[in-house]
């Protein structure tokens, strides 16, 4: 689960600043602002554009990931084999919650940390099994684990790399953007993570229980939807199309 703590700065501020500081004229803050305006518009377009590139590699790299080889072990557990051959340690029983445990998957899955992310810590009092947290669009991303991710190591290294190697990954701004235009930006962010964890099953050991929980949760909570954008378009559309009927009917007569 994300939270992007986005603080966006106030056009007002800025007229204030050019009309009491500056001395600009009405017309030199109207130019000023529709300058600013497009700019802004024009460099939300390009982060957009950008997160969405980011996303597209992302799953190229799931698709890497996801052939990473797996096999029981004797005692029911998941022994795991890298690309490499190397194997990783066996894990046994229930996780205690603890950073130690924490500490012992990420290094059993192999999951990679990228730079500048808090964590993970604990928050006991987390209903969801994963939180990533970002103050504002520059700060470092802060992960949190509930106890619900310790009930066994599979779903444990599952919501580690859930958390990490995804929403970690993923480009904060470009979200809040997408949002503010009526894009289901965060479901879409929401359903890449619940699908990597699909994808890498084997890796993690995840049982058939553990899968058909993931798989529900993320279409129960982030379905498909149409967005809310071009959802606005369809009024205007209908509006040309009648002009458009209109006028051909006129056309005849």
């Amino acid at each position: 689960m994300i939270y992007p703590r986005t603080v966006v700065a106030t056009p007002v501020v800025l007229v204030v600043l050019e009309y009491f500081v500056l001395k600009t004229s009405y017309s030199g803050i109207i130019y000023g602002i529709l300058a600013g305006s497009t700019i802004s518009v024009a460099m939300a377009g390009l982060v957009v554009i950008y997160g969405v590139w980011q996303t597209k590699n992302r799953a190229q790299e799931s698709s890497f990931s996801s052939k990473f080889a797996s096999h029981p072990a004797s005692d029911g557990t998941m022994l795991n084999e890298s690309p490499h051959g190397d194997s990783l340690p066996k894990l046994e029983g229930r996780p205690p919650i603890s950073r130690q445990s924490m500490a012992r998957a990420i290094e059993a899955f192999k999951i990679q940390i990228p730079k500048k992310v808090n964590g993970p810590f604990i928050k006991l009092d987390m209903n969801d099994r994963g939180m990533t947290v970002r103050e504002n669009t520059f700060s470092p991303a802060s992960v949190y684990i509930g106890p619900d991710a310790f009930s066994s190591w599979a779903l444990l290294g599952s919501t580690l790399a859930h958390e990490i190697e995804v929403h970690c990954r993923q480009n904060f701004l470009s979200i809040h953007f997408q949002s503010l235009a009526g894009i289901d930006s965060v479901g879409t962010a929401e359903r890449e993570a619940y699908a990597y964890e699909l994808t890498n099953a084997n890796r993690f050991g995840l049982s058939n229980f553990d899968r058909s929980l993931i798989q529900s949760t993320s279409a129960y909570y982030y379905p498909e939807r149409d967005n809310a954008f071009f959802a606005r378009l369809i009024p205007i559309r209908t509006w040309l199309n009648a002009m458009a009927a209109n006028a051909l009917i006129s056309s005849k007569f």
